[in-house]
């Protein structure tokens, strides 16, 4: 599991005097502990309140805006979902190349194709007029360009990079997207970092990390973690896969999980596909040796969340109540 903060500005409530315990979930979003799954739907969230203040804010300036469609995780796949596809398809890292099997229930396939959708305002830019244009990009990003730069527009570029007073850096703030964040780990990072040490030294995770470790190798898989797991199954596969100018190994290292249009796999296919057999072996095992550890670490985590509000709950109350 991977350990992430992720904090929004919350308005202020109550007064000072308070004394009421509040829980973490008052201060960061999802508690402190949040596996990769609720990270991406609070991600999600977060992006699509984004695009409706963009929007409104264009509007008041007298613009079409079409907010860009956000990808909003699906619920979590049952057990018996896992199963299936990690008896067919492994982690899906194999079967990502081979092209076969579906996306599957937490799949780590490096798919091929493109997986960003274009932005639907390259083409509301193309439609207006040349100085139409240019005050569009200028409202919404806050670059100063001329016509012929809106004529070869990079709008994701543009807006990753917006000034203050455009709407895409407005509306980012307006959800607190980067300021509330920052504000957390300035007063507490050296604190919940002591946390989360404590909490993986627990008597309590160590013995699952242990557990899982035996019985992985009962099954014929001498690996330390799931972590290093999932490395041997992509390293496995980029043994077999050429591509052009990268690896999947080197994509995976760069957390991409989809090979860049234009390249194209090459491989033995019945050498990739006795891989693939293999990695479902491995999926399978860890699914076995994992069962129940997500309620453990749930029940633990949840008991070091409450500590950590303990032990800094004024400071807590004060953060929060000044609006950070």
């Amino acid at each position: 599991m991977r350990l992430a903060v992720v904090v929004v500005v919350v308005s202020a409530c109550g007064s000072a005097a308070d004394t009421e315990a509040h829980g973490l979930d008052d201060y960061v979003v999802g508690g402190g502990f949040i596996d990769q799954r609720e990270q991406l739907e609070i991600e999600a969230r977060r992006d699509i309140d984004v695009e409706s203040a963009i929007a409104a804010c264009m509007e008041e300036e007298g613009f079409d805006y079409v907010a860009r469609p956000v990808a909003v995780p699906v619920s979590p796949p049952s057990d018996e979902e896992i199963e299936a596809f990690r008896r067919s398809y492994g982690f899906g890292v194999a079967a990502g190349v081979l092209g076969v099997g579906p996306p599957g229930p937490g799949s780590s396939a490096p798919t091929t194709g493109d997986e960003a959708a274009e932005d639907p305002n390259v083409a509301v830019v193309a439609s207006l007029p040349g100085p139409s244009a240019v005050e569009y990009v200028r409202v919404l990003t806050g670059a100063d360009l001329g016509e012929a730069e809106v004529a070869d527009l990079d709008l994701a570029a543009l807006r990753a990079t917006a000034t203050p007073g455009s709407c895409a850096f407005e509306a980012r703030r307006s959800v607190a997207v980067s300021e509330g964040s920052e504000g957390f780990w300035q007063e507490f990072a050296t604190e919940w970092n002591a946390l989360v040490d404590r909490a993986l030294a627990d008597p309590r995770i160590v013995e699952l990390r242990r557990s899982w470790q035996r019985c992985m190798s009962d099954a014929g898989f001498d690996v330390s973690d799931q972590g290093e797991l999932l490395v041997t199954v992509v390293d496995r596969v980029d043994d077999l896969v050429e591509l052009q100018t990268t690896s999947v190994r080197a994509l995976y290292d760069q957390g991409r999980r989809s090979i860049p249009a234009g390249e194209e796999p090459s491989f033995d296919r019945r050498a990739l596909e006795a891989a693939m057999a293999e990695e479902a072996e491995a999926a399978l095992a860890d699914l076995e040796c994992s069962r129940g550890d997500d309620e453990v670490r749930a029940e633990v985590f949840a008991e070091y969340e409450e500590r950590f509000v303990e032990d800094h709950y004024e400071r807590l109350q004060a953060w929060r109540l000044e609006g950070r």
